[in-house]
């Protein structure tokens, strides 16, 4: 499970992504500032990817879900606007497929 939180440091409060495995009781929590949104999109992504390829037993799912995610990247490094993250958004193909 991959959420969008917030992490205390000192009197502010730091965006962070919350990330919570299956059968363990801690989560990890990464302090990632700006970036929160975009790591969110590519983990979401990825798990994706690999759900989709284990049910079908075809690892080039996963492949493309990791190229997906390198897209994501290299849009919102390209872009540098605050319609980054909606325009990487758009290349989030393997978690619209687990959704639906």
């Amino acid at each position: 499970d991959v959420k969008l939180s917030s992490a205390p440091f000192l009197v502010l409060r730091i965006p962070s992504l919350k990330i919570r495995v299956h059968g363990k009781k801690e989560a990890f929590e990464a302090n990632l500032k700006t970036e929160t949104e975009l790591w969110n999109l590519m983990v979401k992504e990825m798990w994706a990817g690999r759900i989709i390829a284990d049910q079908n037993k075809d690892p080039q799912y996963l492949q493309q879900a990791l190229t997906n995610a390198l897209l994501m990247d290299a849009v919102v490094g390209s872009l540098q606007s605050s319609k980054a993250i909606y325009a990487a958004s758009k290349l989030a193909h393997f978690d619209r497929m687990k959704l639906e």
